[in-house]
């Protein structure tokens, strides 16, 4: 009788179990209902574009022969490329050399362009300058210093007519990136100022440790290149990025602003994914520190900069309330001043600059800069550049 008692509890207590959970659930799916609410229009507006333009643009430019750029970030978030990367040594930090690629659309028509010899957005020539005396800039940065969605000419690092600049940005790149790339790049363009620009997503540390290791990597700067003295990648790198490219054009992948099926757009609320988020902000709205992993990519900068004889200046580029909301960016915009201040670091906030403009500051179907955006960047770095000189 006794047994069958226990028994009869620990059920209860498994079924009780079980309906909080469900519960939870349930509660988790009409609270990300009623968050989504505040993002609705955007959220239309992206969809809207990607049904009836990027699918209409992905073809044609599928037929002319672009491919998808490999992003850096890619190495990590995708599970097929992780798998692969896993057993990589120096994980690439560069998208694939000398190709026709496509990158994306937020109003304008989708952006496509040849990357250089090492698989960044710039001309190819700036390569051959390396050693010249005009006064030089590195741009270090995710989507906002690649230039997303404007053209050439509109990019922040295309706007400095009296310097030869190095745009190392990539969509994505987070700031383990920034370390390897200021490690690997810095030395060998010897810049007279290196710009790291943040963004309000740079500081979520999820894949910060995988590509970590590319900092610990034997020999970095000797695998990486052919040579020490010319700027060309290694057979090792090179081999590296043509099998990731290969893998992921294998990847089977939905059309632009397809919807997943119901069922995987249900399984998703079982790991409480709005709840998460949500305990997640609030306990870094009092709580939020600037992360080691974002640290060191300021602290090696400086260093690195120490060395070569060049000024390291670090930005902070503000978030749309409307198309990507996020409560910490006071936060996060103070931390990153402090600290610049901290280790004797320039830092250059265009907050006021990029609100002055409104929503003309973003691109009419997404959240990246307009041309107007991405040119008041520009401008307030010049007008930096002439202080810090």
């Amino acid at each position: 009788m006794a047994d069958k008692t226990n028994i009869f509890k620990i059920l209860m207590i498994f079924a009780t179990m079980f309906l909080i959970y469900g519960l939870l659930v349930v509660f988790d799916y009409f609270f990300h209902l009623q968050k989504y609410k505040s993002y609705k229009l955007s959220n239309q507006i992206i969809t809207g574009r990607k049904q009836t333009e990027d699918r209409k643009y992905l073809k044609a430019v599928k037929e002319e022969g672009y491919e998808f750029i490999v992003y850096p970030y890619l190495y990590a978030d995708n599970k097929a490329l992780k798998k692969f990367a896993k057993n990589l040594d120096i994980i690439p930090v560069n998208g694939q050399p000398n190709s026709k690629v496509y990158y994306c659309n937020e109003g304008y028509g989708l952006i496509k362009f040849k990357t250089d010899r090492l698989g960044f957005r710039n001309n190819d020539l700036v390569w051959d300058k390396i050693n010249d005396t005009k006064k030089k800039i590195v741009f270090i940065g995710d989507s906002y210093t690649q230039g997303a969605c404007v053209k050439e000419n509109e990019l922040i690092s295309g706007q400095f007519d009296n310097f030869i600049t190095y745009n190392l940005g990539h969509d994505g790149n987070n700031p383990a990136i920034y370390s390897t790339l200021s490690k690997l790049f810095v030395p060998r363009i010897k810049p007279k100022f290196v710009i790291q620009l943040f963004y309000v997503n740079d500081f979520n540390d999820v894949n910060a440790n995988f590509f970590a290791k590319n900092l610990k990597a034997k020999d970095l700067e000797k695998r990486y290149f052919k040579n020490d003295k010319e700027i060309e990648l290694s057979d090792e790198i090179l081999t590296s990025i043509n099998n990731a490219k290969k893998i992921i054009t294998e990847i089977p992948t939905p059309l632009p602003g397809e919807r997943p099926n119901v069922f995987s757009r249900g399984v998703r609320y079982l790991s409480l994914p709005t709840l998460r988020m949500y305990f997640s902000l609030t306990y870094n709205k009092y709580f939020f520190k600037l992360s080691d992993t974002t640290k060191y990519s300021m602290n090696i900068l400086k260093e690195i900069c120490s060395d070569v004889k060049c000024k390291p200046i670090v930005g902070f580029i503000t978030n749309s309330q409307f198309w990507e909301p996020n409560p910490l960016t006071e936060k996060l915009r103070s931390q990153v001043k402090d600290y610049t201040s901290k280790i004797g670091v320039d830092f250059i906030d265009f907050t006021e600059e990029i609100n002055s403009l409104g929503e003309l500051a973003r691109a009419p179907k997404g959240r990246h800069m307009s041309p107007a955006g991405y040119k008041v960047i520009a401008d307030k770095i010049k007008k930096s550049l002439l202080v810090f000189d």
